[in-house]
Parts: structure tokens; sequence; C-alpha cells
């Protein structure tokens, strides 16, 4: 069966689809969030936030992340952040969960790519 596409190759990828695997932005937000990661670490470390357990009634926080608007992934990944538990402060006694070491953080990317 003869195809429509010359030497029978696939289709040319959308825009959409390329930057959603170009590898350039994915360098890029890479260091973003790590530097924005790291941020958090060394604040949590530092004990610089009032409170450890940022938290909020179920029904306001599902009020919040429901209307919240759709964004890129940085200020989504920054506002995530902000409202998650610094596991990593030392003053942090909330259930008991492995904190997770900066070497398994950069294997845990490394799994999902």
């Amino acid at each position: 069966m003869k195809s429509d596409m010359p030497d029978n190759r696939l289709p040319p990828v959308s825009d959409r689809l390329a930057a959603a695997y170009d590898p350039a932005r994915f360098r890029e937000l890479g260091h973003r969030a790590v530097d924005l990661l790291a941020d958090h670490l060394e604040a949590a470390v530092a004990r610089e936030s009032e409170r450890v357990l940022p938290i909020d009634a179920p029904e306001a926080a599902h009020a919040y992340w429901e209307k919240r608007p759709a964004t890129d992934t940085l200020p989504l990944l920054a506002d995530f952040v902000e409202r998650s538990n610094r596991l990593h402060d030392p003053r942090y006694m909330g259930h008991q969960v492995a904190v997770t070491m900066v070497d398994a953080a950069i294997a845990g990317l490394a799994d999902e790519v």
C-alpha cells in the first residue's frame, strides 16, 4: 500500500507537541525549578518561615486550588511549594515521613525523564 507521505515518513510534529518536548525549554525550566526548590530548601533548613505547617481549612484549600487560574509551570510550582509543609525545617514534627535527600530528588527527576 502506497502512502501519501514521501518516503513513508511520519507527518511533521505540531509546534505544540514539539514545544512540549523541547530540550532547551526543559533545560531552562529545569534550572529555574531547581533554583526555586534550592531556595525553598535553604529557607527551610535556616528556619526562615514563621510556620512549618501552612495549614488551611480543607474547604479553604479546595476553594483556593479550584479557583486558581491555570498558569505556566513555575508559578504553579512556586505556589505549591509556598503552601506545602516545610519537611526539611528542623522544627517540623508532623507525621513520620522520610525527608527526601538532595541526591534522591535528582534521581527522582531522572526517573521522570
